[in-house]
């Protein structure tokens, strides 16, 4: 019943932040959105035995959000896959290596990723970024 309820609740907020709110509103609920679910993501994983630092994770999809191209983010995922497997060789259990940079990987997919797409998907949300404005 609770996550019925965040849900009458969030659906609606997240849906006015996307479509109809003002930039700065907007960023800032990417920051804040993304920050808190990379968080309990991390909890999740860790709850498994995998070992997701969240401010690593959240620090590296922040880079991603502010990336206007799909080829920067593709960059960036691809140095956080090689960086979080060199990473996780020093786990005390070597066997959680991959798993555990496997983990990152998706969590940074699955949250900064969907919140990329919904930035760029905004008609020129990126726009007042530019030197023009």
């Amino acid at each position: 019943m609770k996550r019925v309820l965040t849900a009458l609740v969030l659906v609606p907020t997240i849906t006015y932040l996307v479509l109809w709110a003002p930039r700065i509103a907007f960023i800032a609920a990417l920051v804040v959105i993304g920050g808190f679910a990379f968080r309990e993501f991390s909890a999740i994983a860790s709850g498994h035995g995998l070992g997701v630092n969240p401010w690593i994770g959240t620090a590296l999809g922040l880079v991603m959000l502010v990336l206007p191209s799909e080829h920067g983010v593709l960059l960036v995922l691809l140095a956080t896959a090689f960086g979080a497997m060199m990473a996780s060789l020093r786990l005390d259990d070597l066997r959680q290596s991959l798993p555990s940079a496997a983990a990152l990987l998706l969590g940074l997919c699955y949250i900064f990723g969907s919140w990329w797409c919904a930035a760029v998907s905004r008609p020129r949300c990126w726009a007042g970024w530019s030197a023009a404005s």
